[in-house]
């Protein structure tokens, strides 16, 4: 039985802006057509899901992927954010890319400013 929450209003924020910046960058770098564009924005929609019912914020990847069960990037959902994953496609090289611009509130934001927030809501994984 899942833990149904909330997301916050920033959580929406974020997981809104993710979407625009993978629509734009489909569109205006990889010249992706409109259909694709939309897929891109649609997982950048949905890549948190998985925030609603994790017990444990990084198990929210994982947890996102079960409850889409039969969802085309479901992988991508599952994976995003785990730099130890060897299996990238470019939906899931995307995904990383727009979710490391967009900060926890939903600001557009430099990669700098992204991981130095990450860094200080988590800390730093010891290789």
């Amino acid at each position: 039985m899942y833990n149904f929450k909330e997301l916050e209003v920033s959580k929406l924020l974020h997981c809104n802006n993710v979407a625009k910046v993978m629509y734009y960058i489909a569109k205006d770098c990889l010249h992706s057509d409109e259909e694709l564009c939309k897929e891109m924005a649609s997982l950048g929609l949905v890549h948190d899901i998985g925030c609603m019912y994790a017990t444990v914020l990084y198990k929210h990847p994982a947890e996102g992927a079960v409850s889409l069960p039969g969802y085309k990037y479901a992988n991508e959902v599952a994976y995003h954010g785990n730099p130890d994953f060897s299996g990238y496609s470019m939906a899931l090289r995307l995904l990383n890319f727009a979710d490391l611009h967009v900060d926890a509130k939903g600001n557009i934001v430099p990669l700098e400013d992204r991981l130095e927030d990450i860094k200080n809501r988590y800390g730093m994984k010891k290789v």
